[in-house]
Parts: C-alpha cells; structure tokens; sequence
C-alpha cells in the first residue's frame, strides 16, 4: 500500500494502492505510519505508482461504511493530512500523474510540489460531489496557495494542468518537461535540506 526505501539520505515513500490510490482508512493509516516510522530529521519524496498520484477520498468506502466508517475515516485523514504537513524535515511531492480531491490536499501538505508538464491535471473536486472541507485540509490549502487564487483553487472545483497550477492557480511549485521522478526530485530535495533551519 505505501513502499518505503531510502536513496542518497532521502526517504523515498511511495503510494501503491491499487489504481488510483484512492484514499482509505487502511491507506490513511498506512501513510501516517510511514512517516512516523522515520528519522525525526529525515527528508521524504512522496511520489506514486503507476499514471495517478492519487484520485482523492475513496467514495465508494465511504458510501458502503456509512456512518461508522465515517467517524474513523475523517479523523484518520485529518492525522495523515496534519502528520506529513508538519514533518519536521522537507517533504516533496513527486506527482507522477492526476492529483484530484485530497489527493491535491496531499501533495499540497507538502514542502514542494513538482509535476511534468503532461503529467495529469491537479485541483480540489470536492464541492462537484458534495463533500465538505474538513478544518485540516482547508488550512493546508490555505499554505500552499497564492492568496490571490485561494477562493478560485478551492471554490471553483476546477483542475489545472502544471503549467496552469503554477502560473494561475499558484498551487504547484515546478511544472517540468519530462517524467517528474525521483531522480529530478533529490536535487531539489538536497536543495530543501541545506535552506531549512533546524527546528528549536
């Protein structure tokens, strides 16, 4: 479900769940326990398998668990969403493919974001489905986009190419020709790591 490995000093952790890396309790709890599983003061690239980053919360679970899935599902969320935000050491989001719904949120939870330019599109769906932003999420979205675009990122249910979520949507870090791997993310990563400040 997550591949965790280690390259060059970096933590490598990689969403492998089925097609679409749709958002469970199961992966939720996985995720978390990936990043807790490491250093303190170990960088990550957080990349994926396959064509898609991840296509968000996985719906049918939520449909099919009704309510007492419900009340463990968003909880769990929130942790995954708040544990990977505030790693204390940089985090970047190697998006391989689509980033739809939360899983925008999590590449958003990230220090940096960066993603080739015929790499799929990114935004948050969630009022196209009906599905309220939880605090944790709102406020990850609030960090990672330019001011100017906020209300336009989250209310409009659009999704942007890279170059549009870097330009207009102010949401992606880097849109770069090519496959945007881990091989072009370490750099940037080492880059990360030597401008970051120790934490107190």
């Amino acid at each position: 479900m997550i591949e965790v490995a280690e390259q060059d000093g970096v933590a490598l952790l990689r969403l492998a769940d089925r097609k679409a890396n749709a958002m469970s309790l199961e992966f939720c709890e996985a995720l978390t326990a990936g990043f807790a599983g490491l250093p303190p003061g170990r960088a990550v690239v957080l990349t994926a398998s396959g064509r898609i980053f991840s296509a968000g919360v996985d719906l049918l679970r939520l449909i099919e668990g009704g309510a007492p899935y419900i009340r463990k599902f968003l909880p769990a969320l929130s942790t995954m969403l708040s544990t990977v935000f505030s790693h204390p050491a940089p985090v970047v989001a190697a998006i391989n493919g689509h980033a739809i719904a939360g899983g925008c949120v999590l590449a958003c939870a990230a220090d940096r974001r960066l993603m080739a330019r015929n790499g799929g599109r990114i935004g948050v769906t969630e009022l196209f489905v009906g599905v309220p932003f939880p605090p944790v999420p709102m406020d990850i979205m609030r960090c990672a986009t330019a001011p100017q675009f906020f209300a336009e990122a989250l209310f409009s249910g659009a999704t942007y190419p890279p170059p549009a979520a870097s330009n207009a949507a102010g949401c992606m870090s880097s849109s770069r020709s090519g496959l945007c791997s881990t091989a072009r993310s370490l750099p940037r990563m080492r880059w990360l790591r030597c401008r970051r400040k120790p934490l107190p």
